[in-house]
């Protein structure tokens, strides 16, 4: 694919219809990804190498950065092809030998002929991930005793590609984000870009990037060129092609992405393409034979797989109806398309209220039975917004709220920075909604009103693993 120059690294937006996409189509999109209940929080699709459609759902923005988990494998993927180009290793290296003071006693044979490569295809010689609770990754990884030979059998392991940052790290003395700012980020225009790290300082190359969804999409992009970036090579001469090879059969792995139709660098074979994949739904779908990047974020883990409906929306709706050509503008369906983006929230539609606002105001209702430490509850509504006071642990604690909206405030679960909204979803049921923007993480507080009785379900559904909050059903008595 030809590379695209941007002035000033920025990238032009168009119509839908001047990338070849009906603008119908990304409206199917959003609306089949709506239809499949899948909590979408921003998408941005680039066609020959402009945008020609971006939506963030409200209380998320384009412009915030969102963690992506594990397409931040492929950035290390990158940084190892960097560091190639650079001299600095060979994927054909013995993973082992760059740790000779982490090994206790003789090296099992596996171990020590597991290279670079295996670490980037999956095949290392662990069934899934070593231990990390002793925050020693290089050291559990490398004397963990082996399950098989490395290079044979597919397992998703993401402590060994926090082996390839450690190496990484080793080879240039830096972390690698330090390492790949300027000789990737900046040179995209990416950033500013977060990288989370062990407590050994090595950056997680698994699964610890923020960035933006547009940060995602150059990032793609890249990848869509062959790794050339405004005339200039980044990633080096075949580093794109060996990335997306098929090295390891995924078929019999935990997942069923796309159809588990292979595994390259640290990138999945997807129905068409190739793609990052972070779990909870951060996707970069690079499809060459369409010109086409796609980036999205969500959070689906209230699904098996989740990321599934989000994919199957995209090949269902824009892929199958994509031109070679600038399509005739359609400036109705356009309109239409950037008032549904404008508005796009993940509370929906519609501000409905309920004769219960009236009634609920400031009455505090005793807990039949309590979850995590909660006794006692109380709504108060205005005019736009309100509060959710739940007496916790014996303290009172408020969640504000925005009606048919959000607002921001401290989140009583965990403390994070949290942004709340409630719907009426009927005239005697709400659904307060709190979303924790800097995690992909949601608490869901579904309530129903009864003329002597209400019940409060709580739902935690994410990233942070709140198990407790799960699935919690309270009889609250009036």
């Amino acid at each position: 694919m030809q590379a695209v120059h941007y002035q000033n690294n920025q990238i032009p937006a168009v119509s839908p219809e001047a990338a070849g996409c009906p603008s119908q189509a990304v409206l199917d999109f959003m609306s089949a990804v709506s239809r499949r209940r899948v909590s979408l929080h921003s998408f941005l699709l680039m066609r020959h190498g402009k945008i020609a459609a971006r939506c963030a759902y409200a209380p998320y923005t384009l412009s915030g950065r969102h963690r992506i988990y594990s397409v931040s494998k492929s950035v290390t993927s990158a940084a190892v092809g960097i560091a190639v180009k650079e001299g600095l290793l060979r994927v054909s290296d013995k993973a082992a030998n760059f740790f000779p003071e982490e090994i206790d006693g003789p090296l099992h044979p596996f171990t020590a002929r597991m290279t670079v490569q295996d670490l980037l295809t999956m095949r290392t010689v662990h069934r899934g991930s070593t231990d990390t609770s002793k925050g020693r990754w290089v050291h559990s990884f490398l004397n963990t005793p082996p399950s098989h030979p490395s290079g044979t059998t597919f397992a998703y392991d993401t402590t060994g590609t926090h082996m390839a940052c450690a190496i990484l790290q080793k080879l240039t003395g830096q972390t690698v984000h330090k390492y790949l700012k300027p000789r990737l980020f900046d040179k995209l225009g990416m950033g500013p870009v977060y990288w989370e790290k062990c407590d050994k300082g090595i950056c997680l190359g698994g699964s610890g990037i923020w960035c933006t969804t547009e940060d995602m999409a150059r990032f793609g992009q890249l990848y869509l060129q062959d790794g050339v970036w405004n005339g200039e090579r980044i990633l080096p001469e075949g580093w794109v092609e060996d990335t997306f090879t098929s090295y390891s059969d995924n078929s019999s792995g935990n997942s069923t992405f796309d159809g588990c139709a292979g595994y390259g660098y640290y990138f999945w074979k997807a129905r068409h393409g190739w793609c990052a994949f972070g779990m909870g739904g951060q996707l970069v779908v690079i499809v060459p034979e369409k010109d086409l990047v796609f980036a999205c974020t969500a959070n689906t883990m209230e699904y098996k797989d989740g990321q599934q409906q989000i994919l199957d929306s995209l090949w269902e709706t824009i892929y199958p109806v994509l031109s070679d050509e600038a399509l005739p503008e359609n400036p109705d369906v356009l309109e239409k398309l950037e008032k549904v983006c404008g508005s796009a929230s993940l509370l929906g539609t519609g501000n409905r209220r309920s004769p219960w606002e009236d009634r609920l105001s400031g009455r505090r209702i005793v807990l039949d039975e309590g979850c995590d430490g909660i006794t006692g509850i109380a709504f108060r509504f205005r005019e736009e917004d309100g509060e959710l006071l739940l007496v916790k642990d014996g303290r009172e604690r408020v969640i504000p709220f925005g009606i048919g909206s959000f607002r921001r405030g401290p989140d009583i679960f965990t403390g994070l920075d949290a942004a709340a909204g409630l719907k009426w979803t009927s005239d005697d049921s709400c659904i307060l909604q709190i979303e924790l923007p800097d995690q992909v993480h949601r608490h869901e507080l579904r309530c129903v009103f009864l003329p002597d009785a209400m019940t409060v379900q709580i739902k935690s559904v994410g990233g942070l693993r709140l198990e407790k909050l799960n699935g919690y059903l309270g009889v609250l008595k009036k």
